[in-house]
């Protein structure tokens, strides 16, 4: 019981601390799964209380919550580097690049892109330094 009323009161502060900024355009309040049941449900009273004005979502992964419903997020990398076509091909079938959804998760990793590609996309006065 502690437990709950703990992680309840923390993501209360958080809130209450977020809420202002402007940067702050979506609150996760679960990570890469979904809480609980009995934690979302007093996660999502604390939104309630505490009026928070954006969305909120369940988990950063594509998942449907029994509480609240699908995500509407997606977490499927890429975790490297891929060509630029990755983010237009697919969209249409839904697959892991496509441009559909929100990526909550995805990044370039350690493979930096060969200076003779950047060249290809950004002027050279544009990478100095």
């Amino acid at each position: 019981e502690e437990q709950y009323m703990v992680a309840a009161e923390s993501l209360r502060t958080q809130v209450r601390r977020m809420a202002p900024h402007p940067s702050v355009i979506l609150f996760m309040y679960g990570s890469d799964v979904n809480p609980i049941p009995r934690a979302e449900e007093n996660y999502l009273k604390v939104f309630r209380d505490e009026h928070w004005a954006n969305p909120i979502v369940a988990s950063a992964a594509n998942d449907t919550s029994a509480i609240s419903g699908p995500t509407g997020v997606k977490m499927s990398g890429p975790y490297a580097w891929v060509p630029p076509r990755y983010w237009l091909e697919g969209a249409e079938k839904r697959l892991l690049g496509g441009a559909f959804g929100f990526l909550t998760e995805g990044g370039p990793g350690a493979a930096v892109m060969p200076f003779e590609s950047m060249l290809k996309v950004a002027p050279e006065a544009e990478l100095q330094d």
